[in-house]
């Protein structure tokens, strides 16, 4: 799976990474329940956020905590992955947006 992050993703490979991650854990109805689950199984930290990819129109889910940067790219942000810096996405979101993003997920989807 690694090797698959080699280069940029682009935001339909996104779109269809997200997909099948959602497909698999249930959808809607058991999503929280199965991030749950396997974040005690695994104990890997785990901060997902929804973000907008830079076409604008994909909506993406990034787990920020395994993000080595963010920082502004055009007319939103860049995010980096701690893997290797040439493995990144770039979003609509700013860098504040982002970290609002981030807050709001963790006030509302702990129990």
């Amino acid at each position: 799976m690694i090797d698959n992050l080699k280069k940029p993703m682009t935001a339909s490979e996104l779109k269809a990474r997200a997909i099948a991650v959602w497909d698999n854990e249930g959808g809607a109805a058991s999503g929280d329940q199965s991030r749950a689950n396997a974040k005690q199984e695994i104990g890997m930290p785990s901060e997902w956020v929804k973000c907008t990819s830079d076409d604008g129109e994909t909506g993406i889910f990034v787990n920020l905590a395994s993000a080595g940067t963010i920082v502004p790219h055009k007319k939103g942000s860049r995010i980096t992955f701690a893997v290797s810096e040439e493995n990144y996405v770039d979003v609509m979101e700013t860098p504040e947006d982002i970290m609002k993003l981030l807050s709001e997920a963790k006030n509302t989807d702990r129990p």
